[in-house]
């Protein structure tokens, strides 16, 4: 999103696309995570989708929500990762928790948030950098 807005043209993407990952708005992990804590379950539960997306696909919607035609370039050259990586639902779905978020809304909602923010991330504090403990 920020390299789209910041105008690089062709947008390179490494890989070819096809790894498939599961996705999930964070919203969606906070209520995720707020409905573990209400029922008092103590044991690691997976947040995420379930579904799996193809990184062309997120790559698709992302450039699907400007205005002008964005050229994409598949850097072969480079790894395309893991083919795939999904995550177990079947505990999360037995305490009552699925996501609401779609994959398109949630770059949308992604998009508008960093246009009107984007001046403040890079003033966001970073415990990597900032942290007397790394």
């Amino acid at each position: 999103i920020a390299r789209v807005l910041s105008g690089e043209r062709p947008l390179t993407v490494w890989g070819d696309g096809t790894p498939i990952r599961d996705f999930i708005h964070a919203r969606d992990v906070a209520l995720g995570m707020l409905k573990m804590v209400e029922q008092g379950i103590t044991e690691p539960v997976n947040l995420g989708s379930g579904d799996g997306v193809t990184i062309r696909k997120i790559v698709e919607v992302i450039t699907s929500c400007f205005d002008e035609e964005i050229e994409v370039k598949w850097d072969t050259s480079k790894p395309s990762g893991d083919k795939l990586r999904i995550m177990d639902m079947t505990r999360a779905k037995s305490y009552g928790f699925s996501p609401s978020v779609s994959i398109d809304q949630g770059i949308r909602e992604t998009i508008e948030w960093y246009v009107q923010n984007r001046k403040q991330v890079s003033k966001r504090y970073n415990v990597f950098t900032e942290s007397k403990y790394f």
